[in-house]
């Protein structure tokens, strides 16, 4: 018998659908890359990192991990989690 059987999981959880940001959400994000003071990364940068997030539905992990050589017409992404690797095409031109 799996022991495994006998405990029994938490009963609150809820599987919940991430939705996208409204439009005058990222406006204001925009706004905000654009003022924001940060040591390390010019405002562009920041803009930049935070397009590619939004667009490219990439983990942050992901993300800053990126270098220019992964950008041509398409971003390509190799994930690892939990033992088990992914890669990811995501066209730019979409």
């Amino acid at each position: 018998m799996n022991p495994s059987r006998l405990v029994r999981g938490p009963a609150n959880i809820r599987d919940t659908q991430k939705l996208p940001f409204e439009p005058t959400e990222m406006e204001r994000t925009v706004k905000a890359c654009r003022q924001v003071q940060l040591q390390g990364c010019t405002n562009d940068e920041l803009l930049a990192f935070v397009l590619v997030l939004r667009y490219s539905g990439l983990r942050i992990g992901d993300a800053s991990m990126l270098t220019l050589e992964r950008f041509q017409q398409a971003i390509f992404c190799s994930t690892h989690r939990r033992a088990a690797r992914t890669s990811m095409y995501h066209s730019l031109l979409s």
